[in-house]
């Protein structure tokens, strides 16, 4: 007598759960190290902007823009690191797919080789998405540029688009992944492809197969954390020989739910404001250039250095219009429970709350508070936006 089993679902399922383990253990860990690595890209933005408004004289405003510029381009990485670890704001505006895959389409078919031969097959009467369109179109073009390195004689770039049901039997394959009606937008080269252990490490950062100074290994991590944090799946397939397929899956909306958001100013309001402010952050530096940044902007500010300390400062003076609160601070009161019990107590005061973390770390009570959120690093024109939306 012979029993015989067949392990290849098990083995799928194993494989499945060992590479979410691992990807959500690398975004924790990236999402803490950025929490810390955004306080200091907030000092550092911050001074220079206001440094900027005082220098007179045009050599030094260039050493001054060009240092800016720099640290943008760390809260660029961080950012990108962000996305993966699903902690960075999101846009949620409806999305054409087709056109967002048209609009990257045009800017890909203009800068590569003409050698590259590309097939598009866009499908019909598409539903909209929930997600940022610039954003889409950024996740499509680097992984077309992926598929481009790989074949550098030439070769096919297939784009496709289409309505697919996800259920039972899908889902058995892969974690993290609920039944419903997706749109699918997937790209397909005829490169080298890649064999199973490239693939279970493709989205993690800093992974790349490209000879040193040629890839970051931040692409596809950044795509992978892009389509994740609008509720989207991510998949790849590939061959050695035969190619590469990366899908990716985003949940359809509809209709009723799709809400537009209107345009922001562009320019900062310097004009002197009657509300007051109470600046609530731990770290000394950053503390005092919130406080020069909210005066800079008009407002009466006063500072706490603990939710405790903020709590006092509350029960003292009733002059307080709102609270402008880093979410990680020491002491029984942190940001979230400063917040709570400025509801229950002073339901008049409105409350920013701000993080090197992000809007995942609100639960959905404070969000049903109307508690507003300001991601570090910011801009000055950020900041003016949050407290201009706050009032």
């Amino acid at each position: 007598m012979a029993i015989l089993h067949d392990l290849s679902h098990r083995t799928a399922i194993e494989d499945a759960l060992a590479r979410s383990a691992r990807l959500d253990a690398i975004g924790q860990i990236t999402g803490g190290i950025n929490h810390d690595f955004s306080n200091l890209l907030t000092v550092i933005i911050g001074n220079l902007e206001l440094l900027n408004t005082r220098v007179k004289n045009s050599d030094d405003r260039a050493m001054v823009t060009d240092a800016l510029e720099a640290a943008e381009l760390g809260a660029d990485l961080t950012a990108r690191l962000n996305a993966f670890a699903r902690k960075s704001p999101t846009q949620t505006d409806p999305v054409d797919v087709n056109a967002a895959c048209s609009a990257a389409l045009s800017l890909i078919r203009r800068t590569f080789d003409p050698k590259l031969i590309f097939t598009v097959q866009l499908g019909q009467n598409l539903p909209a998405i929930m997600a940022d369109s610039t954003q889409l179109q950024s996740a499509l073009i680097n992984i077309a540029l992926n598929a481009r390195d790989v074949m550098p004689d030439g070769g096919q770039l297939t784009l496709r688009s289409d309505m697919i049901a996800i259920d039972d039997s899908y889902i058995a394959q892969e974690l993290d992944v609920a039944e419903g009606t997706y749109v699918r937008v997937t790209l397909s080269d005829t490169g080298r492809g890649m064999g199973p252990d490239t693939q279970q490490r493709v989205f993690e950062p800093f992974f790349t197969t490209k000879p040193i100074g040629q890839g970051t290994g931040l692409g596809l991590s950044m795509v992978y954390g892009f389509v994740r944090q609008y509720g989207g799946h991510v998949t790849i397939y590939s061959e050695i020989g035969r190619g590469t397929t990366v899908g990716l899956y985003f949940p359809v909306i509809d209709s009723v739910s799709a809400g537009k958001i209107g345009p922001k100013q562009t320019t900062l309001s310097r004009k002197p404001r009657n509300q007051t402010v109470l600046v609530v952050e731990d770290d000394p530096d950053l503390r005092r250039l919130s406080v020069a940044r909210v005066s800079e902007l008009g407002y009466n500010v006063r500072e706490a250095d603990c939710g405790d300390a903020a709590a006092e400062i509350l029960r003292t003076d009733p002059g307080i219009d709102a609270v402008f609160t880093d979410i990680v601070m020491p002491g029984d009161l942190d940001g979230l429970a400063l917040a709570r019990h400025i509801v229950a107590t002073y339901p008049h005061i409105r409350i920013l709350l701000t993080s090197g973390y992000a809007e995942d770390m609100l639960g959905e009570q404070q969000q049903n508070h109307g508690h507003r959120l300001l991601s570090k690093p910011y801009r000055q024109l950020d900041l003016d936006h949050a407290l201009d939306a706050l009032f």
